[in-house]
């Protein structure tokens, strides 16, 4: 996952702003100044990496936001499952559910990145 991250700065910046927003919002009953070291620190690329290979169905809601829609289904005859990233169907198929997250997030990243790039510049157009 980190390589994913270093080849797709802007995507790997939400990553990590996602990631931070749950530390801090788990850590409401911390002190204030607690919460602003959180902010203020950040996260290494390597930890989110991490995460991401952890619990990587976690970020399928920040994809959603951005109108990237993960769907992980599963094929009975080759008993596998596989995933669609909004109109694109990965024709891999894998052991895990977790293998397939992991890789649709993969997918899901490069379209992020792609989609804030073309954000950027419309806004740099305007």
């Amino acid at each position: 996952m980190i390589e994913i991250l270093k080849e797709h700065p802007k995507a790997a910046e939400v990553m990590k702003d996602y990631y931070i927003d749950l530390m801090i919002e788990s850590a409401q009953d911390l002190p204030p100044h607690f919460r602003e070291f959180l902010q203020d620190k950040g996260l290494e690329m390597s930890n989110i990496a991490d995460m991401m290979e952890a619990a990587p169905r976690n970020l399928f809601d920040v994809f959603d936001k951005y109108e990237i829609i993960i769907s992980i289904t599963y094929d009975r005859h080759a008993n596998k499952f596989c995933y669609f990233v909004n109109e694109y169907q990965d024709k891999t198929h894998f052991d895990t559910r977790k293998e397939a997250d992991k890789d649709a997030v993969a997918t899901a990243l490069t379209l992020l990145e792609s989609k804030l790039n073309a954000l950027e510049k419309t806004n740099e157009d305007s």
